[in-house]
């Protein structure tokens, strides 16, 4: 009897451990994912005399940023000037020099980015624009994605949920080819 009593507290204990370890790295994860990263800024010239501008906070893997670089060159051989930024102070809110906004983030817990949430509700001049949030995550749920749009009243508002496990590159690479068709 007491060996069982022995085997059923170490399993305890595991899964409690294991609780713990879960809990420690989904708080490493949401930290990352709401810190600055820096003030990025990047311009990529066009050709048609069309303006975009792409917002993304990049995550601890390089997922997010690889899917915001992606999106962005497909906008830019669009025939479109893109401005690739990070979220943070540095960043205008007025978006009203430009034809189409692209905001995006990583997701946990259902929710944004703390800094993209921020851009969005500091966001001005939207009104009439072709707007495109879109989220990275493991789940295909995405009220995140209400909640990102919801900044954007006034425009046109392209949805999009991007999965961890499938080619996000050629997947954002093709909707920023195809942004006119949106």
């Amino acid at each position: 009897m007491k060996n069982v009593l022995t085997v059923i507290g170490i399993i305890v204990g595991v899964i409690i451990l294991l609780f713990i370890v879960a809990m420690v790295t989904m708080v490493i994860l949401v930290n990352s994912n709401n810190a600055y990263k820096g003030d990025k800024q990047q311009l990529l010239k066009g050709s048609n005399g069309k303006k975009a501008l792409v917002v993304y906070q990049p995550s601890l893997s390089s997922a997010s940023k690889a899917l915001g670089e992606s999106l962005a060159k497909g906008i830019n051989e669009a025939g479109y000037e893109v401005t690739v930024s990070y979220p943070g102070k540095h960043l205008s809110g007025d978006v009203s020099g430009y034809d189409v906004i692209v905001m995006g983030t990583t997701v946990f817990a259902a929710q944004p980015s703390k800094l993209i949430a921020e851009f969005g509700a500091a966001v001005q001049g939207a009104a009439d624009k072709k707007v495109v949030v879109y989220s990275l995550g493991g789940m295909a749920e995405a009220p995140e994605l209400d909640t990102m749009a919801a900044y954007f009243k006034d425009s046109t508002v392209v949805k999009h949920k991007f999965l961890a496990n499938e080619d996000t590159k050629t997947a954002a690479y093709q909707l920023g080819l195809n942004i006119d068709k949106e």
